[in-house]
């Protein structure tokens, strides 16, 4: 059996479903909102594992429930663009869709800006939490976390994911060189930002 089904239950399909949907509508976003170049969009459903880790630290019963109706990014889109200012294009038309479809309304839920207020660490990302409507009669409503970002701080948050997180590549002298010139990169996309 699949682990995310065995975690997720019968509510996989339609977790399945509103990412479907949330893809499309970034797609059309990332299309109708004037930006240079393509956006490159990633989705996922957060793995079991991943998921457990996140509700036990905030010591959550590690189910299905807290998963969908605690949590926020258990169905995750990543929208990556070539510039801050693309990345608010894209979100100001987020903040306009009411719909998907006929069958499927939106609404934006919670927003935390990490790229005018970084995390501690240097991370930087613009998280936009929607609700879908899911035809899932346990959950109505969905979350959906989109995260909007530049290519540099993708690559940034990447490579500190793995070393931090995933704990994959070990921190040495290089890899926080690499993390730092990153952080640096990021930096000064925001300081051109603030220039214009």
């Amino acid at each position: 059996m699949n682990v995310n089904k065995k975690f997720y239950g019968e509510h996989l399909s339609h977790m399945e479903t509103v990412k479907s949907k949330a893809v499309s509508m970034a797609n059309l976003m990332s299309i109708f909102s004037g930006i240079k170049s393509a956006a490159h969009i990633v989705s996922r459903i957060k793995t079991p594992e991943s998921m457990a880790k996140k509700i036990q630290n905030d010591n959550l019963p590690v189910n299905h429930h807290s998963a969908l109706a605690v949590e926020s990014d258990a169905i995750g889109v990543r929208i990556i663009v070539e510039s801050v200012s693309d990345v608010y294009a894209i979100y100001e038309n987020l903040k306009r869709i009411k719909s998907v479809d006929n069958e499927t309304s939106c609404r934006i839920l919670h927003v935390k800006d990490y790229i005018k207020h970084p995390k501690e660490s240097g991370y930087r990302s613009l998280h936009v939490i929607m609700g879908f409507t899911s035809g899932d009669p346990d959950f109505p409503e969905m979350k959906v976390e989109f995260q909007l970002r530049t290519s540099i701080m993708d690559c940034w948050a990447s490579l500190e994911h793995l070393a931090q997180y995933k704990q994959v590549i070990e921190l040495t002298p290089d890899v926080l060189d690499m993390l730092d010139t990153y952080r640096h990169a990021a930096d000064m996309e925001m300081a051109q930002i603030k220039e214009a």
